[in-house]
């Protein structure tokens, strides 16, 4: 299966060794568009402009450790979070943020349980795509639904319909004028609340 477009990472690492090991261990350029920032500060106001697929924590930062960063993104996008964090303080950390679908990786690291774990978190942000989409259709669906009962009762109300005759005629004229139910409804509306 082919990927419809280049997977955009956000790194933010204040460690030169580790910008490097990111740098190198990325180096696709067809598969990965790399931005890197040195600060969690950095990393909130980038996000705030963009988005990105994923984004990778090398804790501690300069400004936080980076728990709070990683919280900040699982909250307030749809990326995936990677946060790498020493061997010692894995367990615990770990712990705390699986419930916000933090990725925890234990320091130092090995580059094929990196990729994994990479391609895990890319994979959680097509997983959000999909469920926004999903959400987004349910969103329309029950907002033509509230419109279309609004259309109903206004029929009850002034053309003396009872439910059921009031629903057939905004389906007989949707199907007549080849429209879409909510465009019917939204017409009833009109006519009868100006």
């Amino acid at each position: 299966m082919e990927r419809r477009y280049n997977s955009t990472i956000l790194i933010v690492a204040s460690n030169d060794r580790h910008i490097d090991f990111f740098n190198c261990t990325l180096c696709d350029e067809e598969k990965y568009v790399k931005t890197v920032v040195k600060t969690s500060n950095e990393a909130r106001n980038l996000l705030i402009e963009r988005t990105f697929d994923a984004v990778i924590i090398n804790a501690p930062l300069p400004d936080e450790f980076g728990i709070e960063l990683a919280k900040f993104v699982s909250l307030e996008s749809e990326s995936g979070v990677m946060l790498l964090v020493r061997n010692e303080t894995f367990e615990e950390i770990a712990y705390s943020l699986e419930h916000y679908g933090i990725l925890v990786v234990s320091k130092p690291v090995i580059k094929a349980v990196f990729m994994q774990t990479l391609k895990l978190a890319l994979a959680t942000k097509g997983r959000f795509e999909i469920l926004e989409k999903k959400n987004q259709k349910l969103e329309n669906k029950l907002a033509q639904i509230k419109i279309v009962n609004h259309a109903k009762w206004l029929l009850i109300q002034y053309r003396k319909m009872d439910e059921y005759q009031a629903h057939k005629y905004i389906e007989r004229q949707a199907m007549d004028n080849r429209i879409t139910l909510k465009e019917v409804a939204e017409g009833i509306i009109k006519k009868y609340e100006g």
